[in-house]
C-alpha cells in the first residue's frame, strides 16, 4: 500500500519532497496541510507553463509575419490585430508575474513586436513620399482630369448653344405694323436650340448626355483579401487589402465634392454581380451633366436637377463597415437604393420636359412679336449667354488654380520635409 501511494505521489507531483511515514500516518490535518498546498503549487505551475507556452507560439507566429518581408499589408494587419487581443492586460500581467526563466522568451517576442508597431507608426521619408504619390493618384490627378474633361464636355454644349445664341438676328424678318412689331422665327429659334439641348439631357439607362464620365472599379484578384484598383480602365493599384482599396474609392468621390455652376454630378457606387449571385465587383462612377437654369427656363424645361438626392454617403459607410464582397445583406441595400434612384431620376426628367421639347417641330413660319416683347427677349438671351459663359469661366478658374495650389503646397510640402531631416541629423551629429 505504502508502496503504491508513494508512486503515485512521483507520478503526480514530481520533485515534491515526501514527507515522513510518520506524518502520513498518524499526524492531524493541520500538519498535513503543507503537503496538500505543495500539491496545489505543482498544478497551478503546470496550468501557468501551459498558458504561458500557447501564448508564446502564437506571439512567435505573429512576429515571423511581421518580419517576414513577403507579408502583404493585410497579413500584417491580420497579425497586428491578433497581437492586441492577445496581449490584453490580463495577459500582459501573467507574462510579467511568473518565473522570467519562463517567461523570457514571451517577453522578448512581445518586445519585439512592439518594437515593429513603433516602427510602424515612424513618419519617415519615405512614408512622405508614399503619402504624396497617394495624394497626387486620389486627389491631383483625378481633381485635374475632371476639370480638364469636364471644361472640355461643357465646351462643345456652350459652343453649340452659343452659336445659335448669337445667331439670333437671323431668325428676324422685317419690321411691321408701322414699326410697332418685329417678324421672328420664334418656333424655328427654339427648335435649334432644343435640339442642342436634348443632346444634354442625362440618359442615365443608356449613359448618354452627360459632359464627364468617370468610374473606379474594386476587382478581386489572386487569394481572397486582394484587389486591383482601376480608374477609367488603367490600373491604379494591385493586390492592395480591403482597407487601402476603400480608401482610393474615398479619395475618388472626394475629388468629385461640388459640381460647377450650371452643372450637376450623379455619384454612386454599385455593386456588380455574377449570373450565382456573388459580388465579383465594386463600381464607383461619377456623372456630370449641364443644369443652366435660364437657359432651362426659357425653354419651359423644369429643373429636373433640383433635389435629386443620393445615398452616396451612406453606401461610403457600409463598404467601409462591412466587406462588400461578403455582405450580402449590405450589397442588395446599395442595390435597391441605386434602382430607386435612377426610377426617381428619370421620373423627374420625364415630368420636367414639355411635349414640345419631347417632340420638337420644325415650324419655320415668322411669328409677329411686339418691339417691347422683342427687347425683353434679347435681354434674357444676352443673360442666357453670361450664365454659360460664367460656368465656363468657372472650370477655367478651377483648373488653374487646383494646378497652382498643388504645385505649391507639393514645393512647400519637400521644403518641410528636408528642413525636418536636416534637424533630425544635426541632432544625431551632436
Amino acid at each position: 500500500m505504502a508502496d503504491n501511494i508513494a508512486l503515485n505521489h512521483e507520478r503526480i507531483a514530481p520533485g515534491v519532497p515526501e514527507e515522513s511515514h510518520a506524518l502520513r500516518a498518524g499526524s492531524d490535518s493541520a500538519e498535513v496541510q503543507p503537503v496538500a498546498g505543495q500539491y496545489d503549487d505543482v498544478i497551478l505551475e503546470r496550468e501557468s507553463r501551459e498558458r504561458l507556452d500557447t501564448i508564446t507560439d502564437e506571439l512567435s507566429e505573429i512576429k515571423i509575419i511581421l518580419y517576414n518581408d513577403k507579408s502583404s499589408e493585410y497579413e500584417v494587419e491580420t497579425a497586428l490585430a491578433r497581437y492586441k487581443a492577445l496581449m490584453n492586460k490580463e495577459n500582459m500581467i501573467f507574462i510579467h508575474s511568473i518565473s522570467r526563466k519562463w517567461s523570457d522568451d514571451a517577453i522578448y517576442i512581445n518586445n519585439r513586436i512592439h518594437d515593429f508597431e513603433i516602427s510602424k507608426e515612424l513618419i519617415t521619408h519615405e512614408y512622405y513620399d508614399e503619402q504624396l504619390h497617394v495624394l497626387a493618384r486620389y486627389s491631383h490627378d483625378i481633381s485635374l482630369k475632371y476639370h480638364r474633361e469636364g471644361m472640355s464636355g461643357y465646351m462643345e454644349f456652350y459652343k453649340g448653344t452659343t452659336k445659335i445664341l448669337n445667331d439670333y438676328g437671323n431668325y428676324i424678318g422685317d419690321v411691321v405694323d408701322k414699326g410697332k412689331k418685329t417678324q421672328l422665327k420664334e418656333d424655328k429659334f427654339k427648335y435649334d436650340l432644343i435640339v442642342e439641348l436634348n443632346k444634354y439631357i442625362p440618359n442615365v439607362d443608356e449613359d448618354k448626355g452627360f459632359i464627364y464620365k468617370s468610374d473606379i472599379e474594386i476587382v478581386p484578384v489572386g487569394k481572397p483579401g486582394f484587389y486591383n484598383v482601376i480608374i477609367d480602365g488603367e490600373i491604379i493599384e494591385s493586390n492592395v487589402s480591403y482597407k487601402s482599396a476603400m480608401i482610393a474609392v474615398e479619395g475618388f468621390f472626394n475629388a468629385y465634392d461640388k459640381p460647377i455652376n450650371g452643372t450637376r454630378f450623379i455619384r454612386q457606387i454599385i455593386p456588380e454581380k455574377d449570373a450565382e449571385g456573388n459580388v465579383v465587383k465594386l463600381r464607383g462612377k461619377v456623372r456630370q451633366y449641364v443644369a443652366p437654369v435660364n437657359f432651362s427656363k426659357y425653354l419651359s424645361i423644369g429643373n429636373y436637377w433640383d433635389n435629386n438626392t443620393s445615398n452616396i454617403d451612406a453606401h461610403i459607410g457600409y463598404i467601409n463597415k462591412v466587406n462588400i464582397f461578403s455582405d450580402k445583406e449590405h450589397c442588395n441595400v446599395i442595390l435597391v437604393d441605386i434602382i430607386k434612384e435612377n426610377a426617381n431620376f428619370k421620373n423627374k426628367i420625364d415630368q420636367s420636359l414639355p411635349f414640345h421639347v419631347k417632340n420638337p417641330i420644325n415650324n419655320n413660319g415668322y411669328k409677329e412679336i411686339d418691339v417691347t416683347k422683342m427687347n425683353v427677349l434679347s435681354t434674357r438671351l444676352d443673360g442666357i449667354k453670361k450664365e454659360l459663359q460664367l460656368s465656363l469661366d468657372e472650370f477655367t478658374q478651377h483648373y488653374s488654380t487646383k494646378n497652382s495650389n498643388y504645385e505649391n503646397m507639393v514645393k512647400n510640402i519637400t521644403n518641410m520635409i528636408s528642413d525636418l531631416f536636416s534637424e533630425i541629423k544635426h541632432m544625431l551629429r551632436n
